[in-house]
């Protein structure tokens, strides 16, 4: 009888002991969804939004278009999760684009898709006012296409807003638009740096001074849920800088933390704890990976593998 009842402890603190293993990561883990654009390598499927469990490291397809090709990216949700911008454009069997690619909104899990705008230039990198009424995004301009973009300055595109029945309006030159805590004002890149531009008064005014040079397309910016950080990337110098933003009016912020790292696309969780980035190799530009910091103390966690996706067309979307 006493044999038995080892046995069977010995087995219930083996079966708890295999759960902890299996289990407990995950309750350390950050959690959300994040929201990636991908194309598989061999372009055997459009590219389409995928999402990713950073607790369960699960990816899976969530929206693709019917039409082939097509590029649908940059898919971004409303602060209470309901409603979806992004951005769609449909090619011809020869790559080259049939019309502008367009901002469609829809419900957070795809269905009730409607077109937003229509105007002849190629949009991308929506985001959501705070209140949800209004996206401001980033497009080419003077009827250009996307592709004229390569090797251009970031003041060749322009910043626009929109409502949700497609009114929209130029804001300024420059890209990566995020808005201010009121939803009153975008934060912006221009050739010269980091500028504030207020969507009332129409004053634009540099708040943060690009040293040594240039900005240029391939730096990447987001700010937090909160509004209190800002992350800036700039795979040129292998920079990944994150700003304590103290006050908007006036705007005043601080170098809180630095990385040497390459790569694009950073995202802050919903948290602000954590923030995702598609880092590459610093030599080749390649080997494309999720990694996830940790804030506070600047561990970094690689959570995905991306190499079987065609990095031109990949992008780290959203975080909620």
């Amino acid at each position: 009888m006493k044999v038995a009842k080892l046995i069977l402890i010995l087995l219930l603190v083996i079966g708890v002991g295999a759960a902890l293993y299996w289990f407990a990561p995950q309750f350390f883990r950050p959690g959300g969804t994040i929201y990636l654009s991908l194309i598989p390598n061999n372009f055997s499927e459009p590219e389409a939004i995928y999402s990713f469990d950073p607790k369960f490291r699960s990816l899976k397809r969530i929206l693709i278009d019917n039409k082939t090709p097509s590029h649908l990216i940059n898919y971004s949700l409303s602060s209470d999760g309901r409603k979806a911008v992004f951005s769609l454009g449909v090619f011809d069997r020869d790559g080259i684009k049939e019309h502008y690619s367009q901002l469609f909104v829809s419900d957070s899990n795809g269905e009730n898709r409607r077109p937003v705008t229509k105007s002849n230039s190629d949009k991308k990198n929506p985001v959501w006012s705070p209140d949800g009424t209004l996206i401001a995004f980033e497009a080419t301009l003077n009827g250009e296409r996307e592709s004229d973009l390569v090797g251009r300055r970031v003041e060749q595109s322009g910043i626009f807003v929109t409502d949700l029945e497609g009114n929209e309006r130029f804001i300024t030159q420059g890209t990566q638009p995020h808005f201010s805590p009121d939803g009153d004002s975008v934060i912006l890149l221009k050739n010269s740096g980091l500028y504030l531009a207020n969507l009332e008064s129409g004053q634009v005014e540099r708040v943060w001074n690009m040293v040594g040079g240039l900005t240029y397309l391939g730096m990447k910016l987001d700010v937090s849920d909160d509004k209190r950080l800002l992350a800036w990337s700039s795979a040129n110098v292998n920079d990944l800088m994150i700003l304590d933003i103290e006050s908007w009016e006036p705007f005043e912020a601080r170098v809180k933390d630095r990385y040497e790292v390459t790569g694009f696309w950073p995202r802050f969780s919903p948290s602000g704890e954590y923030l995702a980035f598609q880092e590459v190799d610093s030599e080749t530009i390649r080997d494309p990976r999720l990694v996830i910091y940790k804030l506070s103390d600047g561990t970094k966690d690689t959570v995905l593998d991306l190499t079987d996706y065609y990095q031109e067309s990949l992008w780290v979307d959203d975080w909620k």
